[in-house]
C-alpha cells in the first residue's frame, strides 16, 4: 500500500459496541478527521464483538439513540470550529448484518461501497498491538489503512517498533494521532453510573440525559 494518493477520498471507520459512546470516542474520531483530512468518519457500532460474546450488551436501539446524540453534537462543534460539513456519520451495517461483527468483514463490505476511495480504519494503540491475533488479522492488516490513537501512559516506544514492523511487513500506512486520546472508556462510566458517582465530562449532558431518561447502566432499577 506504501504511499498515500492525493486524488483518493479519506474515508474513515471506527467500530465499536458503543456502550455507551464517550468523549473518548469522538474526540478520537474528530482529532483522526482533522490529521487526517478525512472525507468522513464512519461510526460503526457491532452488532456483537468477539471479544464481548459473553456480556450483557445495552439493546441496539438504545445504543444508536445515544451515538446519534453524540455525533449530532461532535457535528456542531466541527461546523463551528473546523468545517462547514458534518464529517461523522453513522453506519448501521453490523447490527443490520448480525451475528459476530468481525472487522475484516467490515473492511472488505466498506472496500466494495468506497472502490475508489482511501480506508482508514480508526483505533486504539491498545489494539493495534493485538491486531495480528484478530480474526483474519493478517489480511485485514493488508486490506486497509489505520489511524491509531494512544493514551498518555502508553508505552509509545513499543507502539512505535510495532507500527514500524507491522507497516513494512503488510505494506500498510500506519498513523499515530498525534492529539492524546482522552483516557476514558465505557466500562469506566457504566461503573461510575451504578456507583451512583458524577460522570460529567466522560460523555455529553444530552447522552446523560438520555441514559436517566431510559434508566440504563443502574442495577437497582433493572
Amino acid at each position: 500500500m506504501g504511499g498515500i494518493e492525493s486524488n483518493k477520498k479519506r474515508i474513515g471507520l471506527m467500530g465499536g459496541t458503543f456502550d455507551p459512546v464517550h468523549f473518548g470516542h469522538t474526540g478520537l474520531a474528530i482529532a483522526a478527521s482533522r490529521e487526517l483530512g478525512l472525507e468522513k468518519v464512519l461510526m460503526i457500532p457491532a452488532f456483537i464483538q468477539p471479544f464481548k460474546r459473553d456480556r450483557y450488551v445495552t439493546s441496539d436501539e438504545h445504543r444508536l439513540a445515544m451515538l446519534e446524540i453524540a455525533v449530532s453534537e461532535a457535528n456542531v462543534y466541527l461546523n463551528k470550529n473546523i468545517t462547514s460539513q458534518d464529517v461523522l456519520e453513522i453506519s448501521t451495517w453490523e447490527i443490520e448484518k448480525g451475528g459476530i461483527s468481525y472487522t475484516f468483514d467490515t473492511i472488505m463490505h466498506f472496500k466494495d461501497v468506497y472502490p475508489d476511495d482511501e480506508l482508514w480504519f480508526i483505533m486504539g494503540g491498545d489494539s493495534l498491538m493485538k491486531l495480528e491475533n484478530w480474526y483474519k488479522g493478517k489480511e485485514l492488516l493488508s486490506s486497509c489503512n489505520f489511524a491509531v490513537g494512544t493514551r498518555p501512559m502508553d508505552d509509545n516506544t513499543l507502539l512505535d517498533s510495532t507500527i514500524k514492523k507491522l507497516s513494512i511487513d503488510y505494506r500498510t500506512d500506519i498513523y499515530k494521532i498525534i492529539k492524546p486520546m482522552l483516557n476514558i472508556n465505557s466500562t469506566m462510566v457504566r461503573e461510575k453510573m451504578d456507583n451512583n458517582e458524577p460522570i460529567s465530562g466522560l460523555i455529553s449532558s444530552q447522552v446523560e440525559s438520555y441514559i436517566y431518561e431510559h434508566k440504563l447502566y443502574r442495577d437497582d432499577v433493572l
